[in-house]
């Protein structure tokens, strides 16, 4: 049984193919909490002053729609497309191999927080370049600095090399571990509870229902990044550095220019309000965890199924 939840041993290609087909399916419908979170990230607030044009989140949708329309939710979609099948797809990959070639003596659930921070770590250190490609995107407004994710990477490989493309990579790669191994821990965790307290109720079969993963890893999803919010922060900022022209159009204030991942949490910290700046962005934030990350788990384990089934089928 895949630690995950699908009654039987998870392939490599079952894990590819369900990771991409979960991927595309949750960056869909999660992309406009995904763009709010942005830009609250990038928004700077002075401490003496509130200048923010964003206060809350109703009045980020509001001014978003009313100024660039619906289509802006979507912004950096092709970049946010790459990314999420890239990502998951390698992400599960990666956590299925190691469940299935290096079993250990330690909890299910410890077992998913090692192999899962594991996975998510290669997963980030390989896709990185996206990352940083859908957030330079999402960020344009009235100045178009860049025209497409080609366009957008071949001007940024131009004016600022190679390394700019994994800018921020030091607080992901540090975040990542302890952030996705919390996830998949939790997801296990709450899913092992899930089946002991109510499997009764549905039967054989019952705990591999779609609803109860989504919950189990909405809630994993919440808690984790919770925690790990404030790298997430610093990594965005670090992101967008030499891209202030862009950031400036979009009627946003300039980003100081961070001479590292220290520099920047150190400025932050000082003109912006102290450890709370580090949270902005926090509402869409835990709206887009426990959705993205409930709709991930919870569509990875149906589309194992369905091949599973497909499988035995044939």
């Amino acid at each position: 049984m895949s630690l995950l939840g699908p009654p039987k041993a998870v392939s490599s290609k079952e894990a590819g193919i369900s990771g991409v087909l979960s991927g595309v399916t949750t960056r869909a419908l999660v992309s406009p909490l995904d763009v709010l979170k942005i830009r609250f990230q990038l928004q700077i607030s002075d401490a003496s002053r509130d200048c923010r044009k964003y206060r809350n989140l109703k009045s980020a949708l509001r001014t978003i729609l009313r100024e660039e329309g619906l289509r802006a939710f979507w912004k950096g979609h092709s970049a946010a497309q790459l990314l999420s099948i890239s990502y998951t797809s390698v992400q599960f990959v990666v956590f299925e191999y190691l469940a299935n070639n290096f079993p250990t003596n330690l909890s299910k659930s410890l077992n998913s927080f090692v192999y899962g921070g594991i996975a998510a770590t290669t997963a980030t250190c390989l896709t990185m370049p996206l990352d940083t490609l859908r957030t330079r995107i999402v960020m344009q407004r009235d100045v178009k600095e860049y025209k497409n994710l080609l366009h957008a990477a071949s001007r940024m490989l131009a004016n600022e090399g190679i390394r700019s493309f994994w800018k921020g990579l030091l607080p992901n790669a540090v975040e990542k571990f302890p952030y996705a191994g919390t996830q998949f821990g939790t997801y296990s965790l709450l899913t092992t509870l899930y089946d002991r307290l109510f499997i009764e109720y549905y039967g054989e079969g019952g705990d591999y229902h779609l609803s109860s993963k989504f919950v189990c890893g909405g809630l994993a999803g919440t808690f984790s990044k919770v925690l790990f919010l404030p790298f997430d922060f610093t990594k965005k900022r670090l992101q967008v550095q030499g891209f202030n022209e862009v950031i400036k159009g979009g009627g946003l204030s300039q980003i100081p220019e961070y001479k590292g991942v220290l520099h920047c949490i150190i400025t932050v910290y000082k003109t912006e309000g102290g450890v709370k700046a580090f949270y902005k962005g926090t509402a869409p934030s835990v709206l887009k965890a426990f959705f993205s990350t409930g709709l991930t788990f919870g569509t990875y384990n149906f589309y194992c199924n369905v091949l599973s089934q497909m499988k035995n089928s044939c």
